[in-house]
């Protein structure tokens, strides 16, 4: 378990440490600057209560212990950078032998990127001293951070020499990491808008950012994470930490945390390790608040079964009345032609002429009742996709359409199509309609001309179908494809206003696009788009 207060006072005695460090370090430096500038002539020590005196020569082998067992490396070189004297805490720094340093050159210690700086630094030693803060690089190749402080000898007797004083701040440097990695954790934590905890081996939790703290109302610092935090998974079971932290953690789990008021929200629960050299001590868990996003696809998947049972629901009602609707319409129309047959030669002009009409309306009406049990049933039928060659469709259904109008003169242009992934049996029943439309909207012409044509464009196959017909008002455009609407009389022009609806539904189950552009009197053109053959999956549709 990680003792979060024995880390705070390791990481206080570490800046204490540092601190004493340095103090020790001054007066080190300004000891040996004394002696070496003639300031002094003894040292003075207490001890005891009492004072000795020792002049620098009675002082001179205490002097040399106390640098040999320094915690500092001492250093004396020459104005070439050649050692001419280091203790032993030097040589244990740099990873080499004592005997193997005098002598040689100090800057084999230095990166080359360091050695301008520690130029520059030997040059202000020779003035008036200097430190810096620089990488030592050891015989293993490894670099250790050091303040090196310098200062010259200025004793006429003897050669001048420059003093380094080598401190080891590696400690130091990691106590600083240390610190600066808690001041950062406990910012983020303080900070962080997500719950966020951490708990040691045990799952006892030792850190909790604010917002944890928000969500229970009380600090949960020292609490099982299992008791603190009661939430529920999807399927109904209660979510706790892995028994085992080298049990794999969970990762994106939805979860549910119940108020004291009932009231409910919802989290997207991860969990990780936290690790150091020794393995996992402990895990850390994030909780994002998704209950907003929650609230609204529950909501979402509410309208949509009630949508699809609405949906559900006006097609079997459409089914039924459809059905029930053919059978007094096929009455009228048979008890209508049967008087007719028998008494029409009796019945006046106009009478026959009205009965004749309300055979017509009744079978008008039976085909509105089929095209609209057709427009049903598209709406009910999977899509089964496969490669479909367009041209051979286009000139199946062109022949079809010439056999039903043998007396039309019509010209059918088609350009070379792409081929596309779709359902034949729905493609051919949209084209056909489209072709249908093309004839029926040409029938004033003397010469109907009609061109099919089609470009890949992207990830869609574009398709057009146009004629010199009639065309129509752009400004009623709208209607085009609604059921039942019409821009033309039923007089001038045969047809139930279902045609279009059931092409736009058919391109719209393929993912498709479909729209018409015209003008009075000027011909019409017709275009829906497809899928490209790499773009095999149509987009998902509710039915209706």
């Amino acid at each position: 378990m990680v003792d979060l207060e024995k880390l705070r006072l390791q990481l206080t005695a570490a800046e204490e440490d540092s601190l004493v460090l340095q103090n020790r370090l001054k007066e080190a430096e300004d000891t040996l600057r004394a002696i070496q500038n003639g300031e002094v002539d003894a040292l003075v020590i207490s001890r005891d209560g009492e004072e000795a005196i020792y002049t620098l020569e009675s002082a001179d082998r205490p002097y040399r212990i106390l640098v040999e067992t320094m915690n500092e490396g001492a250093v004396t070189l020459d104005a070439a950078g050649t050692v001419l004297y280091c203790n032993q805490r030097f040589a244990e720094i740099a990873g080499v032998p004592l005997e193997a340093i005098i002598g040689s050159s100090i800057y084999q210690f230095l990166a080359p990127q360091d050695r301008p700086s520690f130029e520059a630094l030997l040059r202000a030693g020779w003035e008036k001293g200097g430190r810096m803060e620089l990488a030592l690089r050891t015989a293993a190749g490894v670099s250790v951070p050091v303040l090196v402080s310098t200062r010259a000898t200025h004793d006429l007797t003897v050669p001048v020499v420059i003093c380094l004083v080598v401190t080891d701040l590696s400690e130091q440097k990691r106590n600083e990491e240390l610190i600066a990695n808690e001041r950062l954790t406990r910012h983020i934590l303080e900070q962080a808008a997500e719950v966020f905890i951490v708990c040691d081996a045990e799952g006892t939790i030792i850190r909790a950012s604010r917002a944890t703290h928000g969500l229970l109302g009380v600090s949960p610092l020292f609490r099982h994470f299992d008791e603190a935090f009661t939430l529920c998974c999807d399927d109904g079971t209660t979510f706790s930490l892995p028994h085992s932290l080298a049990d794999s953690f969970p990762q994106a789990v939805n979860v549910a945390w119940k108020h004291e008021d009932g009231s409910e929200s919802y989290f997207l629960l991860s969990g990780n390790p936290l690790l150091d050299q020794q393995g996992i001590i402990g895990s850390i868990i994030s909780m994002v608040d998704i209950t907003q996003h929650k609230l609204s696809d529950l909501a979402l998947q509410e309208r949509t079964r009630q949508l699809e049972s609405a949906n559900k629901e006006l097609e079997s009602f459409s089914y039924s009345v459809s059905h029930d609707l053919r059978s007094p319409l096929r009455a009228i129309d048979g008890y209508t032609r049967m008087l007719l047959k028998q008494y029409g030669a009796s019945f006046p002009e106009d009478a026959t002429r009205k009965f004749q009409e309300i055979r017509n309306n009744a079978q008008r009406m039976g085909q509105l009742i089929e095209d609209l049990l057709a427009f049903s049933r598209i709406g009910r039928k999977e899509v089964s996709l496969a490669k479909l060659d367009m041209n051979t469709l286009i000139q199946d259904v062109w022949q079809e359409l010439q056999v039903v109008y043998p007396e039309r003169n019509m010209t059918l242009t088609v350009n070379d199509l792409p081929s596309v992934m779709g359902d034949r049996p729905l493609l051919k029943q949209a084209c056909s309609n489209l072709l249908q439309n093309a004839v029926k909207y040409t029938k004033p012409r003397a010469a109907a001309l009609i061109e099919v044509g089609g470009e890949t464009r992207g990830n869609e196959v574009f398709f057009h179908i146009r004629d010199n017909g009639v065309g129509f008002d752009m400004a009623y455009r709208d209607k085009l494809f609604a059921v039942f609407q019409r821009l033309h009389s039923a007089e001038d022009f045969e047809g139930t206003g279902i045609g279009l609806a059931i092409v736009q539904r058919i391109i719209g189950k393929h993912g498709g696009r479909v729209w018409g552009e015209g003008q009075p009197d000027q011909g019409a053109c017709f275009y829906f788009t497809l899928p490209t053959l790499e773009k095999r999956t149509p987009q998902p549709r509710l039915r209706g």
